[in-house]
């Protein structure tokens, strides 16, 4: 099995280093280490990653929930957020961005791959994704495995703000 590359988000940077040292030790590939949004976006631009790893209070404007909001519409990736902030507010912006984990500081190096393997594990990244589109057809990401959907196939599409829905006889996509 391929590592899953992880980007970690932290504006601390003993604590980014640790983190870094620990997932390598757990055989993860950490593919970029970042302390504010821009550079976040930056990345995302062009490159992939399975997972981030994500702290909320950040240098720069914006925090790590504007991050989630973006991501969430930008790319198709599980967060698992890293804080020591677990108020009710902070909780309850945190919900809204459906994050796939919640590690809260200080923390321990199982906390912290024990987090990340289980939400690999839901995400399904040991799939293996389709390659190429096929014309007639469009690609959508199931549980981040992409899937091939025909044009004949679909019996109706919904637009609901940031996202839309794609009926099938006997399935619905959200993208």
């Amino acid at each position: 099995m391929n590592k899953a590359r992880v980007v970690i988000v932290e504006d601390e940077a003993l604590i980014a280093d640790h983190i870094e040292e620990l997932l390598l030790e757990a055989s993860f590939d950490v593919v970029g280490v970042f302390d504010h949004a821009e550079a976040v976006f930056d990345f995302f631009a062009t490159q992939t990653a399975d997972i981030v790893l994500l702290d909320i209070n950040l240098n720069g404007s914006l925090d790590g929930v504007d991050i989630a909001h973006q991501l969430n519409k930008t790319a198709a990736i599980p967060i698992v957020f890293l804080t020591s902030n677990v108020d009710k507010r902070t909780i309850d912006r945190v919900k809204l961005t459906t994050p796939a984990g919640f590690v809260t500081k200080p923390f321990t190096r199982e906390e912290i791959v024990s987090n990340l393997e289980i939400v690999l594990y839901k995400w399904g990244l040991n799939a293996k994704p389709v390659a190429e589109e096929l014309p007639g057809s469009f690609m959508v990401k199931d549980k981040n495995v992409l899937i091939k959907v025909a044009f004949g196939e679909i019996l109706f599409a919904e637009a609901m703000d940031n996202y839309a829905i794609i009926y099938l006889s006997d399935k619905k996509y959200i993208l």
